[in-house]
C-alpha cells in the first residue's frame, strides 16, 4: 500500500465494532472509485454481512456518507 517503508505509519487508532455502533454520530468518508462498489452494497443490500464490514452501519441510527467526486461518479 505504500511507496517505501518511510511512508508506513508507525502508529494508528482501531476501533472495534462495539464502538463504532455505539457512537452517537459516525461519519463514512470513502474516497477513490475502487470504493465504488462497496458504498453500492452498502445502500443496496438489506443485511449486515461479514465480507462487508461497512454494513455494521446499517445498526447505527445516524450516520453520514461523504464521497469524492470520482467515486460518485461510479455510482450514479
Amino acid at each position: 500500500f505504500f511507496a517505501s517503508k518511510e511512508e508506513v505509519p508507525r502508529f494508528a487508532v482501531t476501533m472495534g465494532m462495539r464502538g463504532i455502533t455505539s457512537a452517537k454520530k459516525i461519519v463514512l468518508e470513502a474516497f477513490g472509485e475502487n470504493k465504488a462498489e462497496a458504498v453500492r452494497r452498502l445502500f443496496a443490500e438489506d443485511t449486515v454481512d461479514p465480507m462487508l464490514p461497512c454494513s455494521i452501519l446499517k445498526l447505527c441510527p445516524d450516520v453520514t456518507v461523504v464521497v469524492d467526486e470520482a467515486l460518485y461518479r461510479k455510482l450514479v
